[in-house]
């Protein structure tokens, strides 16, 4: 009886551990660059969208953006109004760089995107890549992967 006492504490122990890890690795908050360029895209506005984004990063960002922003429009136009969007996952990459990993909701579907955001100075972050695509597997590659049949 005091030999399953002791396997009980440690599964629990573990499980505990368990999750204080993984609830750990999706605890970074979307950084309020991202945030900010959603809340003037609701509002309607590409420009201002992109000039939200385009903070802190250079010309090549604001070109790559412009295309990106013009990409996104094609692919909403079929979809409807734009309703909200959710971070499906977001992965570290290094000590200073994430990747947000997002699906965008409209009335009549959803895009998926992906943010990489690197760390300027332990609180400001900028963004260096966006990517728009209607196929999941495109931005998610772990999905083309683990594709059901």
């Amino acid at each position: 009886m005091k030999r399953n006492k002791s396997t009980c504490c440690w599964a629990i122990v573990c499980l505990w551990l368990f999750i204080g890890v993984s609830s750990k690795a999706d605890s970074y908050p979307l950084p309020d660059i991202i945030k900010k360029g959603f809340a003037l895209y609701a509002k309607g506005g590409g420009a201002p969208t992109v000039e939200a984004w385009r903070q802190g990063g250079g010309a090549d960002l604001e070109r790559h953006l412009s295309y990106q922003t013009q990409g996104l429009k094609q692919l909403a136009t079929p979809l409807g109004n734009y309703k909200t969007f959710e971070v499906v996952e977001s992965k570290g990459i290094g000590s200073r760089s994430r990747i947000y990993y997002i699906s965008i909701q409209f009335e009549r579907g959803a895009i998926f995107s992906s943010f990489l955001v690197y760390n300027t100075s332990g609180t400001d972050w900028v963004i260096q890549r966006v990517l728009f695509n209607n196929a999941p597997e495109s931005i998610m590659p772990w999905l083309a992967v683990h594709q059901e049949e």
